[in-house]
């Protein structure tokens, strides 16, 4: 017998049962013969077979039924006195492998030979009901004397079928979860430092099993060499500590890349206490790292500006603490940073020489308005022109300047506020910033309702193709190709003059200009 593809099966792991049964002297039953005419010596050989778990089948050369056990009754659903001396292919192998079994069984006939005998076999068989069902087969050629026949142990294997393919299913659905997280697997033997990678790591790591042979040495070649004590020093502390452990570094991978991955591990040890197994996750969180970098430089160039700004300037935050101190602050108060830094605002101004400044703070975060006033500071002995921004989180933006002894302190007040509105994005011009690894873009509200000409925007839902549809048609190649070329390195400028569609059905021409800012890669 073959399997459905018509080549013998190779082994597997699973062993058939098996009966090991000296038949000299018994009789091999023809196939014209009943049961009741069997010797005793057959008749006990009768009550062995019938009683194992396997279903056994006898068939002489021709592909007839000799002896049929009571197990093979149950796996089949035919009884034994409805298919002894009848062609086994016609009860129990589907109709479209029928043939090969025929072809199968007269090669052995004029040879000798089968490659279906003595080996585990996986194929399908057919019941009473019609119905093909997985079984587990091994077929035994005996000779006795003249005689020759054919023993087959058969298992009903569909609900091994069945876990197996819900073991299928259920590492599918991880190994997807994985690949949507970028988090793979991985296990390492402490005794031999042979390490097991599951498919999303070789994908981090851009190899795969046929290429790249998983140990713990290997993993640390992909270490960048700047981190690599450092992770393997962490591998190394965790073996003595029964806690779960965390690192995050660099790889090079295979393909030469540079990538952040976060890993996470635990220490399985036997019952003496010695560590056995090390077993954990790799996330890929290069993204992650980008963002923060992007945000770290965006904040960096904010902290730069602000820094070199004419005005007084701090920010405290919903708590009324103090996050950021400007070097012009320390100037015009003659506090340092770092003693401001974390101080509260009620501390700081809720005293009688500061009271102005106090309630006009208070006023602009309990209204949540912008206030602009001038005050004396008898703590300076000088006068400051203040704007203090509040935010929606109940944050504040305070930018101060020193007007003592000017007559033009209401023209130094409004040049702080357009200084302010060139710090904070906010000029009568529309200022905007695009973050290209994210595709988000600030736009700054006053230049948004001054261009489309709104009396109001809310600029946390104008999307890229709330702009893009505002351009005209016959603009638009003309904007998508100068957005191509912000890709090209040696550009340092984006400029395109386009038409803008205003809120009243009128087109604004506007010229839309940008600095672009590359990272290390361009």
């Amino acid at each position: 017998m073959k399997n459905p593809n018509g080549n013998a099966a190779c082994n597997n792991a699973i062993k058939p049962t098996s009966l090991s049964i000296d038949i000299t002297g018994i009789k091999v039953p023809k196939k014209e013969e009943h049961p009741s005419e069997y010797s005793d010596d057959n008749e006990m050989l009768g009550l062995v077979l019938n009683a194992a778990l396997d279903a056994i089948i006898w068939i002489d050369i021709n592909g007839d039924i000799s002896f049929w056990n009571q197990q093979a009754e149950q796996v089949f659903g035919w009884k034994m006195s409805e298919v002894i001396g009848k062609r086994l292919s016609t009860f129990i192998i589907p109709e479209k492998y029928r043939q090969r079994h025929d072809e199968g069984m007269a090669m052995y006939v004029k040879t000798g030979k089968g490659p279906a005998l003595n080996k585990l076999l996986e194929l399908s068989a057919l019941k009473r009901s019609g119905e093909e069902f997985p079984i587990e087969l091994t077929i035994v050629p005996i000779r006795q004397g003249s005689a020759e026949f054919f023993c087959a142990f058969i298992r009903d294997i569909t609900a091994r079928k069945l876990t197996e393919e819900k073991i299928k299913q259920s590492s599918a659905r991880l190994m997807e979860a994985q690949e949507i997280a970028k988090m793979g697997s991985w296990e390492t033997d402490l005794l031999n430092l042979q390490v097991i990678w599951s498919d999303e790591t070789f994908r981090i790591f851009d190899t795969t099993p046929h290429v790249f042979e998983a140990s713990h040495n290997a993993f640390l070649a992909f270490v960048h060499p700047e981190d690599k004590a450092m992770v393997d020093a962490a591998f190394v502390y965790s073996l003595g500590k029964n806690i779960d452990n965390s690192i995050e570094h660099r790889i090079i991978t295979h393909t030469g890349l540079l990538k952040f991955v976060e890993e996470r591990w635990r220490v399985v040890r036997d019952d003496s206490g010695i560590p056995v197994r090390a077993v954990g996750t790799c996330q890929d969180i290069t993204d992650n790292k980008n963002a923060e970098a992007a945000i770290a430089k965006v904040n960096a160039e904010k902290i730069l500006i602000l820094d070199s700004i004419d005005d007084g300037f701090f920010a405290i935050d919903h708590n009324a603490m103090v996050t950021y101190w400007n070097r012009r602050a320390e100037i015009l108060i003659g506090e340092k940073r770092e003693k401001m830094i974390g101080r509260n605002l009620h501390e700081m101004f809720a005293r009688p020489d500061s009271m102005q400044f106090y309630d006009n703070y208070q006023k602009a975060i309990r209204e949540k308005i912008t206030v602009h006033f001038e005050a004396f500071s008898k703590r300076t002995n000088k006068w400051f022109a203040v704007s203090a921004f509040p935010s929606e989180n109940g944050s504040l933006s305070v930018y101060f300047k020193d007007v003592s002894g000017s007559r033009e302190a209401a023209d130094k007040i409004k040049l702080s506020e357009e200084r302010y509105n060139l710090v904070s994005k906010a000029t009568n011009d529309m200022v905007w910033d695009w973050d290209l690894l994210t595709n988000k873009v600030y736009r700054n509200k006053e230049g948004w309702k001054k261009i489309f000409r709104t009396s109001d925007a809310d600029m946390d839902n104008i999307s890229t193709d709330d702009w893009d549809n505002k351009i005209h048609p016959d603009d638009l190649d003309k904007v998508i190709l100068a957005e191509k070329e912000i890709q090209n390195p040696a550009k340092d400028l984006y400029e395109v003059e386009c038409r803008m569609l205003r809120d009243d059905g009128t087109y604004a021409i506007i010229n839309d200009r940008g600095q672009i800012i590359r990272n290390e890669e361009g």
